[in-house]
């Protein structure tokens, strides 16, 4: 089984190429190998590698970035995931797609269900929803997995910030009123390697049944300032560590995007149908951080 993966360079991406490699025939793509600006390069990439199966982990990342790169994010994030999913359909091939929990607006006090009502505050997380509302759309067979709080050890992202200002400052503050899941690239991967040989390689569910939304995160919640603790904790048990950890509120840290207070993704779907069972966020990133395995 031939598979289309973008986004190879980034976390999500990276992983799965290396998860996937070993059962699958990956061909993994870049912004310099496919432009996603770019509809006929998309296209014209498809035809020449003739996949079956398509799995979209590029995406348009830097948050604050897209409030002043709209169009840009919006090419990336919302019409090239339209292209693909034309394309996968012209085909007759399935397409999966990596979205976020930045398509809700964090007013909601309860885990967030695949179907509860969508109110994006940034651009980034309009970009993504765009996304998978072209998808919808197009209606070909397709998986849309939203995630939240990815890190691992490759890339920019939170995990590595702070152990880099854990060794620079004396003093960090990090927010304790925004309230998610950390999840670690390795355990996302893995779900979605485990999804893909149920549904494309054993063909225990046919597509059409099982097509749409679904949450995947780690479980358990918790504040960017307990994940920091955590970050913390790990770097102490290894080496001496003075960099002390100050709670720091949302309001008192301007960013150029909003971000939802609230984003805990309900996860039931996902382990109803795919006999999912979910890793509390601590316990995965124990995983990574003692078995030195890169996330």
């Amino acid at each position: 089984m031939r598979v289309l993966l973008t986004g190879v360079g980034g976390q999500i991406g990276s992983q799965l190429k290396k998860d996937l490699g070993g059962l699958l025939e990956v061909i993994g793509t870049t912004s310099r190998t496919m432009n996603l600006l770019d509809a006929e390069a998309i296209r014209g990439t498809i035809n020449k590698i003739r996949p079956d199966l398509i799995i979209n982990a590029a995406a348009y990342t830097k948050v604050d970035q897209a409030e002043a790169d709209h169009e840009v994010a919006m090419k990336i994030n919302g019409m090239a995931p339209g292209v693909l999913a034309e394309c996968a359909k012209m085909r007759g091939i399935p397409l999966i797609h990596i979205s976020t929990d930045y398509v809700f607006d964090g007013n909601q006090e309860s885990p967030y269900k695949e179907d509860d009502p969508v109110n994006p505050l940034s651009v980034y997380g309009k970009s993504k929803l765009l996304g998978e509302r072209e998808i919808v759309k197009v209606d070909g067979e397709h998986l849309i997995f939203r995630t939240s709080w990815i890190y691992g050890e490759q890339g920019h992202n939170f995990y590595n910030t702070i152990r880099k200002l854990l060794a620079e400052k004396d003093e960090i503050r990090v927010v304790s009123d925004q309230i998610g899941a950390p999840t670690s690239s390795l355990y996302f991967s893995r779900v979605i390697k485990k999804i893909i040989v149920m549904v494309f390689i054993k063909r225990q569910f046919p597509i059409k049944e099982v097509k749409g939304i679904y949450h995947i995160t780690c479980g358990g919640r918790g504040s960017w300032y307990d994940f920091a603790s955590e970050i913390l904790k790990s770097v102490k048990e290894k080496q001496p560590c003075d960099c002390g950890l100050l709670p720091l509120q949302t309001r008192d840290y301007q960013t150029a995007a909003l971000r939802p207070l609230f984003s805990v993704l309900d996860n039931q779907k996902a382990s109803q149908v795919f006999s999912i069972k979910q890793t509390d966020w601590r316990d995965s990133f124990d995983e990574i951080v003692r078995g030195g395995e890169s996330g």
